[in-house]
């Protein structure tokens, strides 16, 4: 299914109820501020809480605005621009040195961007971590990997759980 641009006040109102039905969820938690911040991005980047885009995740009296990395897959994709991609892992964690690399392919470009990440930078003793180590690190590798890639579509966009303490 295609994602669609905000184009008309019907469509905006239609994304303001959405966020707001979301918000009564998670909303009571947080303060103002982080409210207005939520709304104002997910608006900026038409990203729908309800399609698991965006996130509000309070901790505290605070709160982290993140989006699933697969809002990546699918901008990239829009773009026309993405020609593939593949992601792995190599190293260990017993030997200290796993990391996972992910190669994006472009139409425009001539060479495929590689990027890397070490699992000893971004792990967490929670037990998401614990339990699923290798599909974690690859969810880092995937949306550094997309962001750097496609700057122009991705830009600004909060980052994934994977990548911030939550």
């Amino acid at each position: 299914m295609e994602e669609r641009q905000i184009t008309n006040g019907e469509e905006k109102k239609e994304l303001e109820k959405v966020l707001t039905d979301y918000l009564k969820i998670v909303g009571q938690k947080v303060s103002q501020e982080n409210v207005l911040q939520f709304l104002n991005i997910a608006k900026a980047y038409n990203l729908n809480p309800f399609k698991r885009e965006i996130y509000l995740i309070p901790y505290g009296n605070q709160a982290n605005i993140i989006v699933g990395y697969e809002v990546y897959l699918k901008r990239a994709e829009r773009s026309g621009k993405l020609a593939g991609w593949r992601v792995w892992t190599e190293g260990s964690i017993e030997k200290g040195d796993l990391k996972a690399i992910i190669e994006i392919k472009r139409k425009d470009w001539e060479e495929p961007f590689r990027h890397e990440v070490y699992f000893k930078e971004y792990y967490r003793k929670t037990p998401i971590w614990e339990e699923k180590p290798i599909t974690m690190i690859k969810k880092v590798a995937i949306a550094q990997g997309f962001r750097l890639c496609f700057p122009e579509e991705l830009g600004g966009l909060p980052y994934t759980a994977e990548e911030i303490e939550v």
